[in-house]
């Protein structure tokens, strides 16, 4: 099932903060992504929307979608590394959540919003939807109870979409951030000087610490606030 995320939400994704802001001034119109069920249009100034399936917020699939990788290709770019750089050092060098983030916590504002609608017509077909998740792994129901797979909350959050109950934003997307930094919790256990290990080598060596707050943004070195020029004279 596809579900509607604001396009506001992809360009803050796209530039959280000040490092590629003059590489978007100009206008992307009509761009159109087709590949894996993937359908996106940008009009930067218009109202737009971004439609994403929702099997695309499991964990394991952050990469999985074009959108994704039209942004890894995008930040590679900008930073001016190779394509074969490791997608999860790229995000935090760039203080880039990846687009599942703001995906999924998308999917769960609209699930929230749509148990206080007034209309009964949204309400039955919500109801209907929870009601086919048993048989069918392809409804909203099915595909987002999966997502939730690896958060702390698992059960609190699968209980409350069963039962019809708002989740709590602040605590899923502390939950959802603790879920994608797994990948660096992991790179500490592994000794960058006896393992050939990407991520462990960039986190141990080269990646500025995360806060300790996981609800605070992520970090991103100096240099990418200095205005340089093309020649690279400070």
């Amino acid at each position: 099932m596809l579900w509607k995320a604001p396009l506001g939400a992809v360009l803050r994704a796209f530039c959280p903060c000040g490092l590629v802001r003059q590489a978007l001034n100009y206008i992307l119109r009509g761009v159109r992504i087709g590949a894996d069920r993937v359908k996106i249009t940008l009009f930067f100034r218009g109202a737009e929307r971004v439609h994403v399936p929702t099997i695309f917020l499991q964990a394991g699939r952050e990469f999985s979608s074009s959108l994704s990788a039209l942004h890894l290709h995008f930040l590679k770019g900008t930073l001016g590394v190779k394509q074969s750089t490791t997608n999860w050092a790229e995000l935090r060098e760039c203080g880039h959540e990846p687009l599942q983030f703001y995906w999924f916590r998308s999917a769960v504002k609209l699930f929230n919003s749509m148990l206080n609608t007034n209309s009964d017509t949204l309400r039955r077909v919500v109801q209907a939807d929870l009601n086919l998740q048993p048989r069918s792994s392809a409804c909203w129901t099915a595909q987002s109870l999966s997502a939730f797979q690896g958060l702390r909350g698992c059960e609190l959050y699968v209980r409350a979409v069963q039962t019809g109950h708002a989740i709590n934003m602040q605590e899923f997307t502390a939950d959802l951030k603790h879920r994608m930094r797994g990948v660096w919790r992991d790179a500490e256990l592994v000794d960058p000087n006896t393992h050939n290990n990407k991520l462990a080598t960039y986190h141990s060596w080269f990646a500025i610490p995360f806060s300790r707050n996981e609800r605070m943004p992520i970090i991103v070195p100096g240099y990418l606030d200095l205005d340089l020029s093309k020649g690279g004279d400070v």
